[in-house]
């Protein structure tokens, strides 16, 4: 063997450099693996626990990419009435909504009552000095919310709101003008006005709500606007169903586009007078996760308002919801609670 034969270390770079790429090549490989498995095996984890919150609907960001006329659809109750996408009125005709689900719902933060803050109060502002009505309206909302409610002085507008091109007040400036007057324990303020109020571009606004704000006002100027063609119970009911939509917005709820609901959007007397009292499973489910009341004792005392509203179609409606919550719940309850619990019910019930 001569020395020209003799390979020195480091000779050949070649074969050094493809014995280094190739266990290289190998732990990149296993590194991409491995993190395409975790990766799966925590998206299989989010989507299965996006679906036990939503019980069995897609996540809030799948959600989003479905057309903006699909309406979200959830926790439905045996009585909900589905909403069909075309010619119900004016609000659906203008606006295309899908509503919320309930896990967007939790994690937008909405306003929720505390300690210090848990009393609803009702102003009558401007020209609305009806005293009738906003006792009829103190008891509803109280018993709608199961929260105190309380009636504040009346209160002045301020002239500076008034558009004289329009006649018309803007909604925005009072709101904003409220949220400084409004008691450190009030939980919502609602404004009850007789003027018409705008807001923006609209031209003219049945009712408004700033949630971050947590005020809200109502207009009678439209609803009570042909009083000799129209009931003093029908104008009590119409005004009930703005203040507590507009509260209902306060908390965070969002227009319903599902199923006939008291969330549904409101353009007109048709809108308002063709929404119900109640509200569907879905936005009964996110009131009560917000305030945490007892449904079958709302439903009681919701049904005795409407009675002094005068307002028995609405008030039996709520008396078979009633009645269908408690055989619900001794049907999956345990039998020796149920005799506990049976006579306290049927007892309760006679009061209606």
């Amino acid at each position: 063997m001569t020395k020209t034969n003799i390979k020195q270390p480091g000779k050949n770079p070649g074969r050094l450099t493809t014995a280094l790429i190739f266990p290289a090549t190998l732990i990149t490989v296993f590194f991409i693996c491995s993190r395409v498995e975790a990766a799966g095996r925590f998206s299989y984890q989010a989507l299965q626990k996006s679906k036990t919150i939503n019980y069995g609907l897609p996540s809030p960001r799948v959600s989003q990419k479905l057309p903006k006329f699909v309406p979200i659809v959830e926790s439905a109750l045996p009585e909900d009435v589905r909403l069909p996408r075309k010619h119900l009125g004016k609000w659906t005709d203008s606006y295309e909504e899908t509503g919320m689900t309930f896990l967007e719902y939790v994690t937008s933060n909405p306003n929720r009552p505390s300690a210090l803050r848990r009393t609803i109060y009702l102003v009558p502002i401007g020209r609305f000095s009806d005293q009738k009505s906003m006792a009829i309206l103190q008891k509803f909302v109280s018993a709608y919310f199961l929260l105190p409610v309380k009636i504040l002085p009346p209160t002045k507008l301020d002239k500076s709101f008034y558009d004289p091109s329009r006649k018309q007040y803007d909604a925005d400036e009072i709101l904003l003008q409220l949220h400084g007057e409004i008691p450190a324990d009030a939980f919502v303020c609602t404004a009850i006005a007789r003027e018409d109020i705008f807001s923006g571009r609209l031209s003219s606004v049945y009712g408004l709500s700033y949630s971050d704000l947590r005020t809200s006002i109502v207009s009678t100027s439209r609803i009570w606007q042909n009083p000799e063609y129209s009931k003093e119970t029908d104008e009590q009911l119409r005004l009930a169903k703005l203040v507590v939509h507009e509260i209902c917005h306060n908390l965070g709820l969002s227009h319903c586009a599902a199923h006939s609901c008291r969330m549904n959007g409101t353009m007109g007397l048709g809108d308002l007078e063709r929404a119900p009292v109640t509200l569907c499973g879905s936005c009964l489910k996110k009131l009560q996760w917000n305030i945490g009341f007892d449904n079958t004792r709302r439903y009681r005392a919701l049904e005795l308002a409407l009675r002094e509203i005068d307002c028995p179609r609405e008030a039996m409606v709520i008396r078979t919801r009633t009645l269908r919550r408690i055989a619900q719940s001794r049907t999956i309850t345990q039998p020796r609670v149920i005799m506990a619990a049976r006579n306290e019910d049927e007892n309760l019930l006679d009061e209606f």
